[in-house]
């Protein structure tokens, strides 16, 4: 099996990852990559707060998506890095 770098796998995961998967891993990890910029209106309600302590309900509000919906996609982005790392 071919070591591949953790950050390799974080960035090969985010650059398949869809619009609003990017938009839980901006709020849940404050990661931003190619260039990529989270939209205005999505920045505003983050102003001011602090995503450590946030629960995962708060961010699904500030997200405006189903709690359910916010645990699918953060998830599916941890497992992804995983995968690429040959962990999971």
């Amino acid at each position: 099996m071919m070591y591949i770098p953790i950050t390799r796998a974080i960035r090969d995961t985010y650059a398949r990852a869809k619009e609003e998967c990017r938009r839980v891993v901006w709020v849940k990890y404050g990661l931003a990559l190619e260039g990529w910029q989270p939209p205005a209106e999505l920045a505003a309600r983050m102003k001011g707060r602090n995503r450590f302590d946030m629960s995962p309900d708060d961010m699904a509000e500030v997200l405006n998506v189903d709690r359910a919906t916010f645990h699918r996609y953060r998830s599916g982005f941890v497992y992804g890095v995983a995968e690429r790392l040959g962990w999971y």
